[in-house]
């Protein structure tokens, strides 16, 4: 039987129920090195980017429908996502409440937003990586199209 004390975080001593749990919370002290690719914040993780960008926060205007149809067109989509969802995120930008549209090419788990499936990947539960493999094209796909390439706004 595992106590919670066997899962503590060693920078501010608080206690956790999982290792997930802790692995999660030390996120918390990672400096924030991440630079959002359309304005000057710093972020810890490029999930957290990524939530900046979908909220629609980000000074370069770029928003989950600007994700969402980006994810679509780019050309591994069938990695993480089906033609029907395909088809809604070029065509509309947006997702449904309830829906899961992207899926781990990795594990399969399903995800309702973009961010979503940069955190899953992110984490431990889950073998691909962010910067290799499909999740590492999209992501390199997404700032070419959006700040880096020709195709950019």
């Amino acid at each position: 039987m595992r106590y919670w004390d066997d899962w503590i975080c060693d920078i501010c001593a608080r206690e956790f129920a999982s290792e997930d749990n802790l692995l999660n919370h030390e996120i918390t002290h990672r400096e924030a090195d991440i630079e959002c690719y359309g304005c000057n914040q710093f972020f810890t993780t490029y999930g957290g980017m990524i939530i900046h960008l979908e909220s629609g926060a980000c000074a370069s205007r770029i928003d989950a429908q600007d994700l969402n149809r980006s994810a679509a067109k780019c050309f591994q989509w069938k990695k993480w996502t089906n033609k029907a969802f395909r088809w809604r995120l070029l065509n509309y930008g947006t997702i449904e409440k309830g829906e899961y549209p992207y899926k781990c090419p990795c594990c399969e788990s399903a995800m309702p937003k973009l961010s979503s499936l940069f955190m899953h990947v992110a984490s431990q539960a889950c073998e691909e990586t962010l910067d290799e493999g499909t999740i590492g094209k999209l992501q390199r796909y997404l700032f070419n199209r959006h700040w880096g390439g020709e195709n950019s706004r």
